[in-house]
């Protein structure tokens, strides 16, 4: 009898212990980043997802905890909660950039100006062509709509100055930019 007594105390205890360092490592993984679907994750992301047939839900943050990630990796993607709420991506050489406001169903094309203009967008999209002069003028951003989106592309080969009520900004040649009409204001997020 002591002897069964004594394999079901050794048994418990195995398993008991087996729990314990099952529950440690599972701790310990979740301080560092996973991967699903990859065996390498990016350092600066907490997770990877690698999937051809389901989409990925980012963390939701505020600007200044977006702005305290240590040396993003190119692509990685969050939801940003305040000052120009979205979704962001990191890119290489740009830093972060609101993703997705281009349609091309929703676009207008211009020549460049050579005067001051004011622009009233009801567009998404306002590309604005080489004007075959030297002379560039400059757009003012007319009031738009809480909420409303604008991308301005420069195809000229002329700085294209963009006059918003948040200040003044150029677009260099061959560049585009990204504007968002909040609070009363267009301001420019890349």
């Amino acid at each position: 009898m002591l002897h069964l007594f004594t394999q079901s105390w050794l048994g418990y205890r195995a398993g008991l212990l087996g729990g314990v360092l099952l529950l440690a490592g599972t701790a310990q993984a979740q301080n560092q980043n996973v991967g699903i679907g990859t065996t390498t994750p990016a350092a600066s992301a907490q997770l990877e997802v690698a999937s051809t047939t389901k989409g990925f839900l980012p963390p939701r943050m505020t600007k200044a905890q977006r702005d305290a990630i240590a040396s993003p990796a190119a692509g990685l993607l969050i939801t940003q909660t305040d000052n120009t709420p979205g979704l962001y991506q990191y890119i290489t050489g740009q830093g972060w950039v609101s993703v997705g406001t281009l349609n091309s169903e929703s676009m207008a094309t211009l020549a460049a100006p050579t005067t001051a203009v004011n622009l009233t967008p009801a567009t998404t999209t306002v590309v604005y062509t080489t004007n075959s002069s030297t002379s560039i003028g400059s757009v003012t951003l007319q009031p738009g709509t809480e909420g409303q989106r604008l991308v301005i592309i420069n195809n000229d080969t002329e700085y294209l100055p963009v006059i918003s009520t948040s200040g003044t900004g150029n677009i260099l040649p061959r560049y585009g930019a990204r504007y968002i009409y909040t609070n009363g204001a267009w301001r420019r997020e890349s």
